[in-house]
C-alpha cells in the first residue's frame, strides 16, 4: 500500500543514508499526497547513471504499477538529459536489497513488450523502446517522425517534460512546416510567414490544452474525469470525457458533454481583430462548438450576433496570455539542462 507524504515509511531510514552520502540523490514520484515510488541514483562523470534502490508501491486509486511506470520515466529521463543515452546501471545498495534490474521494472516492461536481457543493466536501446512506450504516442505520430525524420526520443522528452502534451505534439508533427523547429524551441520572428504560421499552429495546439483543462476542472467531480482527445481533421477534436461535464456557452447557457459520447470541436485561437474579420458564422462541417479565446468578447455585440452563440465555447485565456506561455515552452524546450519536474526528499 502506498504511503502519504506526511508519513514515515518503511524506506526512510535507508534513503536517509543514501542522502547522508553526498554523492545519491534520492527521489520520489507522488500522485496527489501519496508516495508511489523513491529512489536513489547518481551521475558518475557524465557517462554512467547507476540506481541503487528502486522501491514501488500500488494505491487503488491509482492503475497497477503507476509507481514503477513515473519511477522509470524519471530514471529514463535524467539519464537522457546528463548523458545523451538510456543505458542505465542498477547496483543495489550495500546490504539486504536486489543488486539486479528490479523484478517490477521487468514485469512492467514486459506487459508493454521490452525485453530487458541484462541482469543488472537496462540497456541503451532497451531504454529507448521503453521511453517511447511509456510517453504513450501513438502509432500514427510515430509514423509521422519517422517519415519527417525527427528524433522520437527528443520528441518523448519534450512531452515528459511537460512541455508540450502528446495530442498537442501530435498536432504540432502534422502542421507544422518545420516541426523539429518549435519542438527545439526556435521560433525565429525574423522570417514573418514562417514565424506567423508557427504561431497560429502553436496557438492552436495550447488553446486544445485549455480546453482539456476546462473540462477536467469540472466542480462536480473535483477533477476526477479523464479526457480523451485526438485530432480528427484540420483544427477540429473529438473529445470524450468519462463522466458528465457541464459547460457554458458564450450566451450563458449550459451545455452538457455526456459520458463518452463524442464532441467535435473547432480550436479557433485568434485576436479580436482576426475574430471580427473571419466571418465563422457556424461550426465548421461536423463540428458542433467553436473553442474561442477571450478576445471574442471584445468584437462588437453587431458582430458578434452573427456568430451562433450557443456553439461558442470561450477558454479563461486571451491570445496574448497564450502567446506569452508559448513563449515560456519554447524557452524551456530550447535547452534541456534544468532539471525534471519532480519532488525530492
Amino acid at each position: 500500500m502506498a504511503t502519504r507524504v506526511n508519513e514515515q515509511p518503511s524506506w526512510t531510514a535507508l534513503a536517509k543514508t543514501y542522502i547522508r552520502s553526498g554523492s545519491w540523490k534520492v527521489r520520489r514520484f507522488c500522485q496527489e499526497d501519496w508516495i508511489l515510488c523513491v529512489w536513489a541514483y547518481r551521475i558518475l562523470a557524465r557517462r554512467r547513471i547507476e540506481v541503487a534502490i528502486f522501491l514501488a508501491e500500488d494505491h487503488e486509486k491509482f492503475v497497477k504499477d503507476a509507481g514503477v511506470m513515473g519511477g522509470l520515466v524519471f530514471v529514463l529521463s535524467e539519464a537522457y538529459n546528463q548523458l545523451g543515452k538510456m543505458e542505465v546501471d542498477f547496483v543495489g545498495p550495500p546490504e539486504g536489497h536486489e543488486s539486479g534490474v528490479p523484478n517490477s521494472i521487468r514485469r512492467v516492461a514486459k506487459s508493454i513488450g521490452v525485453q530487458i536481457a541484462g541482469q543488472s543493466r537496462i540497456a541503451d536501446a532497451e531504454g529507448r523502446q521503453l521511453y517511447a512506450r511509456l510517453t504513450g504516442l501513438s502509432a500514427g505520430v510515430e509514423e509521422q517522425l519517422r517519415l519527417r525524420n525527427l528524433d522520437l526520443i527528443r520528441t518523448c522528452f519534450v512531452v515528459q517534460r511537460r512541455i508540450w502534451c502528446a495530442t498537442e505534439v501530435e498536432y504540432l508533427v502534422r502542421h507544422a512546416h518545420s516541426p523539429d523547429r518549435l519542438l527545439s524551441g526556435g521560433v525565429a520572428a525574423e522570417n514573418r510567414l514562417s514565424y506567423q504560421h508557427d504561431l497560429l499552429v502553436l496557438r492552436t495546439a495550447l488553446t486544445s490544452e485549455r480546453l482539456r483543462t476546462l473540462l477536467m476542472r469540472d466542480a462536480a467531480h473535483e477533477g476526477d474525469i479523464d479526457v480523451q482527445a485526438k485530432w480528427v481533421a484540420g483544427a477540429t477534436q473529438e473529445i470524450r470525457v468519462n463522466r458528465p461535464v457541464s459547460l457554458i456557452t458564450a450566451d450563458g447557457q449550459t451545455r452538457t458533454l455526456a459520458e463518452n459520447a463524442p464532441l467535435k470541436v473547432s480550436v479557433c485561437a485568434r485576436s479580436a481583430t482576426e475574430y471580427q474579420y473571419l466571418g465563422v458564422c457556424q461550426p465548421p462541417e461536423g463540428s458542433s462548438l467553436i473553442i474561442v479565446t477571450q478576445d471574442y468578447f471584445q468584437i462588437p455585440k453587431s458582430v458578434r450576433a452573427k456568430f451562433p452563440q450557443k456553439a461558442i465555447l470561450p477558454i479563461v485565456d486571451s491570445v496574448g496570455d497564450i502567446d506569452e506561455e508559448i513563449t515560456k515552452r519554447l524557452g524551456r524546450a530550447s535547452s534541456t539542462a534544468r532539471a525534471m519536474p519532480e519532488l525530492q526528499d
